[in-house]
């Protein structure tokens, strides 16, 4: 929490005493005052963080104010550094997630899903490539191809939030996104084991709420072609607009 003391935004630590008798803070309470609460921290549920204000003369008066709040965090992660993990640290510390800020970095490398691992053929009977089908089942349905596709993990938080729009957007048309059922079987069926996630729908409600169709499933992105994009996973919903993201280089064939 911040505070304007003699013209200076300064970090203010609570509980937060104006009192103009106590000789530790004689700073007067000006009427009205301005206070800065920055989020450090995603709230585990929605409306977990209280907060006091409270007016005090001694054997006279006591009263009290109270207001709740929510810290709210989007959050797109992939291996951008790209040793074979994906950093849960999103803060300055993380191996990750500097990197998604970094223009001049690549981000994620992963190839264009160019070859024949699916075996399926096209209508005059020719090998079709896999990133020509939008599907990541075998010809027969007994196996799901990923090995050419790399993970990501989306999430918004603190969960439950069935006010705001989820978005995920693409730069350059280079990929496409995946949902696994991690409880799925074979044969694999789309809807009941995976869904092409949609660019620039509102997903809250089938993958970001308990219940979804599509909650709790994993996210897998494609290849579709050589270049440099972006993957950006949107909030918007009380006000707020808050954005993540992730860098991408497609080079060459998976």
């Amino acid at each position: 929490m911040y505070e304007v003391i003699e013209g200076q935004l300064t970090r203010i630590t609570l509980p937060r005493v104006w009192d103009p008798n106590d000789p530790d803070n004689p700073e007067v309470f000006s009427n009205p005052t301005t206070l800065y609460v920055e989020g450090v921290q995603p709230s585990v549920m929605l409306r977990d963080i209280w907060m006091r204000l409270r007016y005090r003369l001694p054997d006279y008066v006591d009263c009290a104010k109270f207001f709740k709040l929510t810290v709210v965090e989007v959050d797109l992660d992939a291996d951008s550094n790209n040793d074979g993990t994906i950093d849960p640290d999103d803060s300055s510390n993380g191996t990750d997630d500097i990197i998604e800020a970094d223009d001049d970095r690549p981000g994620k490398i992963l190839g264009v899903n160019d070859d024949y691992d699916e075996g399926k053929l096209d209508a005059a009977g020719s090998p079709l490539a896999d990133l020509d089908d939008a599907s990541p089942v075998s010809s027969d349905g007994a196996a799901m191809m990923l090995d050419d596709m790399v993970p990501c993990i989306a999430a918004s938080l603190p969960p439950g939030d069935a006010d705001a729009a989820i978005t995920l957007t693409s730069t350059g048309g280079l990929v496409r996104v995946f949902a696994i059922n991690p409880a799925a079987v074979p044969p694999y069926n789309q809807g009941e084991d995976w869904q092409l996630v949609p660019f620039g729908a509102n997903l809250t409600g089938d993958y970001f709420l308990d219940g979804g169709a599509y909650y709790g499933w994993r996210w897998w992105i494609e290849g579709l072609a050589p270049g440099a994009g972006v993957l950006t996973l949107g909030y918007q919903g009380h006000g707020l607009t808050l954005e993540d993201e992730v860098r991408l280089t497609c080079t060459g064939s998976a």
